[in-house]
């Protein structure tokens, strides 16, 4: 919540509103996986690793990348199930995923906070 109070230059201040000036609200993550197209990626936020658990067994590219375009991994998977990155050694901040099955198949994308 934010509350705007005005002083001018002789000290005078206004009282604090009663109501806020805005609110806002910024979930940064969630305890649950996020799932999509049967791929659950979890935890988020994730601290030491990202995991990324697919309904059935896949063979795609899974990609992550730092919110500067940058590559931190790229794994080309045959006949998995699950896949874990470690994100130890990478810095805090946002990372966006993507998911490309192989021969057209289902594209899924999202994002993952590292927090420590």
């Amino acid at each position: 919540r934010f509350y705007s109070i005005a002083v001018d230059n002789a000290g005078n201040a206004e009282l604090a509103p009663a109501m806020p000036d805005a609110e806002i609200s910024i979930l940064v993550g969630t305890n649950d996986p996020w799932t999509i197209n049967g791929l659950k990626v979890f935890p988020n936020p994730a601290n030491e690793r990202i995991i990324f658990l697919f309904e059935n067994e896949v063979s795609g590219a899974l990609t992550v990348s730092r919110s500067d375009g940058s590559v931190v991994f790229t794994e080309n998977l045959r006949g998995e199930q699950q896949h874990e990155f470690s994100m130890a050694g990478q810095p805090v901040g946002v990372y966006f995923w993507k998911w490309a099955a192989d021969k057209g198949g289902k594209i899924a994308s999202g994002k993952v906070f590292v927090l420590r």
